[in-house]
């Protein structure tokens, strides 16, 4: 039986990038030539070198290998911030009897991800990082956006390509002084999926099957919008662009997208509706 889904839609109004003014829009920033290859291949010479010691593979995600060569101490997350986050996530989304996949490379902010077994609510997974939102966010002044954020993700069973994008999301604000939120879309340039897909983007939404009050939650006194992420296909991010975000979230809505990540889905969009 399908799962009956309340897309935000015109709940929200107009998508943030109609909304703001030119001054306000996130610069367009490609995402998979800055970070780990999700099909294993290393992005830089370091890597590489890396790699060569290390095989990866996607059940061990590349960031999971301590990299021995680093000779500077690794970033940690402020243990007040990790309470903070983790009472919230536990309110919300029940125990977090899973292991909790720590980060052991350096980067301006420590990123861990939180796995979250199904519920009776959720009979699904559910994938949330904590660490993004260590540091606020390049927000302009004249921006009605949280100055933070995390990011979370459905998924069927938990996959390693699944915990490099979470990763790589979380790190690009910091480290590509730039801005993440709802509606934006981010795109990958190629399959972020370990077998081919059509999967090539990434959208964010309002959390969807979750209350309100789940977002923004409290971080060191910030409003923290936690960010749902759709894998969405190339026709799909287009159709983004030149319709709006508000436009492709009511075609979800229309044609029954399940938030669960499916590698083996089509575009819901065709090239002649762009």
């Amino acid at each position: 039986m399908a799962r009956v889904i309340d897309w935000p839609g015109s709940r929200y109004g107009a998508s943030m990038a109609e909304r703001l003014r030119p001054s306000c829009r996130r610069p367009t920033v490609s995402f998979l030539p800055r970070r780990w290859k999700t099909e294993g291949e290393p992005a830089t010479r370091a890597q590489r070198r890396l790699s060569a010691r290390f095989p990866i593979t996607a059940s061990r995600p590349a960031w999971l290998i301590r990299k021995r060569w680093a000779k500077k101490k690794m970033l940690e997350s402020n243990p007040s911030l990790i309470e903070q986050r983790e009472a919230h996530y536990v309110r919300f989304l029940g125990p977090a009897t899973e292991k909790v996949m720590h980060s052991t490379d350096i980067k301006p902010v420590h990123v861990d991800i939180y796995t979250f077994p199904p519920t009776e609510a959720r009979p699904f997974y559910t994938l949330i990082t904590g660490g993004m939102s260590d540091l606020r966010q390049s927000v302009p002044d004249n921006c009605d956006i949280a100055p933070r954020a995390e990011i979370m993700l459905y998924v069927s069973e938990p996959q390693g390509w699944m915990y490099n994008v979470l990763k790589g999301l979380a790190e690009m604000p910091s480290s590509d002084d730039t801005f993440l939120s709802y509606r934006h879309t981010v795109p990958n340039g190629k399959p972020m999926t370990a077998v081919p897909s059509a999967l090539t983007s990434y959208f964010f939404v309002n959390p969807l099957m979750m209350p309100d009050s789940f977002s923004p939650m409290l971080v060191d006194g910030d409003p923290t919008d936690i960010l749902h992420l759709i894998p969405i296909t190339e026709e799909e991010r287009h159709y983004a662009k030149v319709h709006g975000g508000s436009a492709l979230i009511s075609l979800f809505a229309e044609r029954g997208l399940d938030p669960v990540v499916d590698e083996k889905r089509a575009s819901l969009v065709s090239p002649d509706e762009i």
